[in-house]
């Protein structure tokens, strides 16, 4: 697992001003990642420009490209960057499905 991606990740969400980053560790819980960032936004207008600033960013010349979900309604935009997937929703979304509770049980 690469923690400078861990950490430009989470630099990127604050300096888009999302709203209550939790970082969950889930490497023992499941082979699909090692961490799970889930953060919302103010409007589903912020949700899309977070996860759009992510996949500019991060993009890696010679990797696979970021595969990223939900942009359309961007409710909840889902980024897989491999070790690390990142969950940006809007507020009501994330009090719905409550992923911190489902990784933490």
């Amino acid at each position: 697992m690469n923690n400078n991606l861990l950490q430009d990740v989470t630099n990127i969400l604050q300096q888009q001003k999302a709203i209550s980053i939790t970082t969950l560790e889930i490497a023992e819980l499941t082979d699909i990642a090692d961490f799970m960032l889930v953060c919302n936004g103010t409007s589903t207008a912020h949700v899309r420009g977070i996860s759009r600033k992510i996949a500019r960013e991060l993009k890696i010349p010679g990797e696979p490209k970021i595969h990223m979900e939900g942009e359309e309604a961007s409710e909840w935009v889902l980024l897989d960057l491999g070790d690390i997937i990142v969950n940006v929703m809007t507020k009501e979304m994330r009090e719905l499905y409550q992923l911190e509770d489902l990784w933490t049980k």
